[in-house]
């Protein structure tokens, strides 16, 4: 929600202005007042994927995201109303993932955090991506908890990987604080799935230090910021993963991911006690690299207390050391997950509830170098335990280079799977990873008629410290209003707004592919049709053109209908229909494809989004992509 486009009410003037990045002063004095008189628009499908670039499959099963840094995607229940709540305390979860594209300074995560169900119980809520929160305790949500972030909002400074000063933000007083687990964090050099416990229950707003955090001054915060986790390359085993068939888990092509959640007692109530990962890959199940760097009464594959304090000790032990660098005098050492209740305290928030987030994303003050990098700090030690995350170099990792040679780059997730302990997978030579037989489910009908009211401004006025959503447009037909129910795809129409208001249109342009009636072999998992019936549409959509160039491609999403003469015209933000859902859980372990978008242009659910400071003019509403934070400048 924080990068959707936010304007006064009943007007286009943004709530943040562009030229000094401040709070607009007439519509956000203080952060009640901002909370009534601003608003947050929708995206219908097309939006999605032409700003984002976030597109599902046409059977459900998959979900890509183009490399557009800081697009992040939730999924809602069926009521569409609430985020879908995962427990997942002696379940496992399972998916399939394809990150070969990825390179050195991207992260491909999929996370849980723990986010309130109804996304703080404004109006916006849940379907448009209110309420994020996680254990960096994030200063730059322009809302937390339906309240305006607008105290001390301006850019800071923050230390690079250089011990240089970069200006950073904007950010604001208070910091947005939550459990997270990291189920994976990736590339195709990197990976690493990491437990990020806190001392609070659910959202809670940060103040300061004490309670935000500030390691290097010995105050943890209410979250551990740093986590405990296993990252292969850094527990000492740098062949386990990366692209190629010289390491045990190939990156050069997709592979399923296990994550099982093991309690002390075998019941969904008892303590968390361990966390187990498994991969597959071409029918083979493939065990956790050992961590193999620490001491051989400590190794274990999985994640648990006694790997976490194993882990502070070894990668601390150089402390002793006589020289003191610089990277070792600004650190305080401090075991933060133990201090935040441990898995113990992990468990307790996974059990109450959290929900999943998918993303893809960059990081312009640390270049992701505590991911994938050979150091994290330019002062370090690489042959010190703990120092190398990666095989990627110091240097590597500016997004804006990122950004101009890796255009194509993506990730896809799919078949989402939770079940009993064992039940979500079996591997058999030559034929890959399934799930047990479940009974089908046929899809539920699709409720065809939209339902309430457009939210009026005078209406949003009784709102006090909740943000308002604003009506999608000016007609009064019931498609045309802000709901959550599940109707039909709304379509792209023109509005008689002014000429000097009218934001025009966020899809970039597009060029049509000459038809074409070659005969060719259509690319592995493209789906494709005789004659190309989508002249018109962009790359998202036509997924197999670029690699048939004037060849058919995907079939039209929903808004895409064959080639016609595009004008310039202002496009209506709506608020998107909801997928069609399943009636019932299957049988055996719960299949979640079901939840993900049924067809290429349905949104799959709320996603807060792309751009960095989410700033847009009265006659500019452009979308630009920036990190998952909005923290950077390029």
């Amino acid at each position: 929600m924080s990068w959707r486009w936010m304007h006064n009410m009943g007007g286009y003037t943004n709530c943040i202005n562009d030229e000094d990045g401040k709070w607009a002063k007439d519509y956000c004095p203080d952060a009640a007042t901002c909370a009534k008189k601003c608003g947050v628009e929708g995206l219908n499908s097309t939006q999605y994927s032409d700003t984002y670039g976030i597109s599902a499959s046409k059977d459900a099963s998959s979900l890509t995201l183009k490399y557009v840094p800081g697009s992040r995607v939730y999924m809602l229940d069926s009521t569409g109303k609430e985020y879908l709540m995962f427990q997942l305390k002696n379940k496992e979860f399972t998916f399939d993932i394809d990150l070969s594209t990825l390179p050195c300074g991207t992260n491909a995560a999929l996370y849980l955090i723990e986010m309130a169900s109804d996304g703080g119980g404004s109006e916006a809520g849940a379907a448009y991506g209110a309420g994020y929160c996680d254990a960096q305790c994030p200063q730059g949500m322009k809302f937390i908890n339906n309240k305006a972030n607008v105290e001390g909002w301006g850019m800071i400074l923050a230390e690079t990987p250089e011990y240089e000063w970069m200006e950073v933000g904007p950010v604001g007083k208070y910091g947005a604080c939550c459990a997270e687990f990291d189920i994976l964090e990736a590339n195709n050099q990197a990976i690493a799935i990491t437990a990020h416990p806190c001392s609070i229950e659910g959202l809670q707003t940060c103040e300061g230090e004490e309670e935000c955090g500030n390691k290097s001054k010995g105050l943890p915060g209410f979250c551990d910021k740093d986590g405990c986790g296993i990252n292969p390359y850094r527990m000492g085993e740098p062949t386990f993963y990366g692209p190629g068939n010289k390491f045990t888990l190939d990156t050069s092509k997709p592979f399923t991911v296990v994550t099982q959640f093991i309690t002390e007692d075998g019941t969904d109530d008892g303590d968390l006690v361990d966390i187990r990962r498994t991969y597959i890959q071409d029918g083979e199940v493939i065990d956790n690299a050992v961590t193999s760097v620490l001491d051989a009464a400590d190794q274990g594959n999985s994640l648990n207390d006694d790997i976490c304090t194993a882990t502070v000790k070894k990668f601390n032990v150089t402390k002793k050391n006589e020289k003191h660098h610089t990277a070792r005098k600004s650190r305080t050492w401090m075991d933060t997950f133990k201090l935040a209740g441990g898995t113990k305290a992990m468990g307790e928030a996974i059990g109450r509830g959290m929900v999943m987030s998918m993303s893809v994303w960059d990081d312009g003050l640390g270049r992701m170098n505590w991911l994938d990098s050979e150091k994290t700090l330019i002062d370090e030690d690489t042959s010190e335990p703990g120092v190398a995350r990666g095989p990627c170099s110091f240097e590597e990792g500016v997004p804006k280079k990122l950004h101009a040679e890796n255009k194509d780059a993506y990730v896809t997730f799919s078949n989402l799977k939770i079940g009993p302990i064992g039940s979500t997978f079996q591997a058999d030579s030559g034929q890959g990873p399934h799930p047990p037989p479940f009974d089908e489910v046929p899809p539920a009908e699709a409720d065809t008629a939209a339902t309430g009211a457009a939210t009026e401004a005078s209406g949003a006025e009784d709102n006090i410290g909740e943000l308002a959503v604003t009506a999608t447009g000016e007609s009064d037909t019931a498609s045309d209003t802000v709901s959550n129910v599940v109707a039909t795809e709304p379509e792209m129409t023109t509005t008689a707004r002014p000429a000097t208001t009218a934001p025009p249109s966020t899809a970039p342009p597009t060029t049509a592919s000459p038809a074409s009636t070659t005969s060719f072999s259509p690319t592995p998992g493209c789906e494709w049709i005789p004659d190309d019936n989508c002249q018109d549409a962009n790359e998202f959509a036509c997924a197999c053109r670029k690699a048939n160039p004037g060849g058919p491609c995907t079939e039209c999403g929903p808004n895409m209908g064959p080639s016609t003469p595009k004008t310039s015209i202002a496009r209506r933000f709506e608020m998107p229909a909801q997928p069609p859902l399943r009636a019932g859980a299957p049988s055996g372990a719960a299949a979640l494809a079901a939840l993900c978008a049924a067809a290429a242009g349905a949104v799959l659910a709320a996603v807060a989004a792309a751009a960095r400071r989410g700033r847009q003019g009265p006659s500019d509403v452009q979308l630009l992509a920036g990190d998952e934070e909005a923290m950077n400048v390029e």
